[in-house]
C-alpha cells in the first residue's frame, strides 16, 4: 500500500483487515487504527524521520497506544481523562488516540471506562 500511512500514529504498516468495513479495510499493525484504504489520501514520508521511531519505542516497551471513544455531545469527559492520564492536552473528537510512555494500570483503564461521556477504551497491545 505504497504512499498510504496510518492516520493514528503515522508510522504503522496498514495491513488488510478482513473483518473491517469499507471496500478495502485496513488496520495499523502498530496502533490498531482502522480505515478504508480506498478512501485514504496518498502521502510520502519526510526524509528527516526521528531515529527513535514509534515502532522502536513500542518494541522496547516505552510506547502504548490507547484509543478512547467519546460521546460527541459531552465534552466534559476530556478534562477528567486528562487528569487521570496526566495529560496537558487532548483532542476533542469522537475517537481519540493517546500515546503513553508507560502501560496504564488496570485501575486507570477501569476509571477511564467509568468516566461519563466515555463510550469505550481500548489499549492496543
Amino acid at each position: 500500500m505504497s504512499g498510504v500511512y496510518c492516520g493514528g500514529c503515522g508510522e504503522g504498516d496498514l495491513l488488510p483487515d478482513p473483518g473491517g468495513t469499507g471496500r478495502r479495510p485496513v488496520r495499523c499493525d502498530l496502533c490498531g487504527w482502522t480505515a478504508d484504504e480506498a478512501e485514504l489520501p496518498r502521502k510520502w514520508p519526510a526524509d528527516d524521520e526521528a531515529p527513535w521511531t514509534k515502532r522502536e519505542r513500542k518494541a522496547a516497551g516505552r510506547l502504548f497506544f490507547l484509543w478512547i471513544d467519546l460521546d460527541p455531545d459531552d465534552d466534559a469527559a476530556v478534562f477528567e481523562i486528562m487528569g487521570l492520564l496526566g495529560l496537558e492536552n487532548l483532542s476533542l473528537a469522537p475517537r481519540v488516540l493517546v500515546e503513553l510512555g508507560a502501560r496504564p494500570s488496570a485501575e486507570t483503564l477501569r476509571k477511564l471506562s467509568g468516566v461519563r461521556g466515555v463510550r469505550g477504551v481500548r489499549l492496543v497491545p
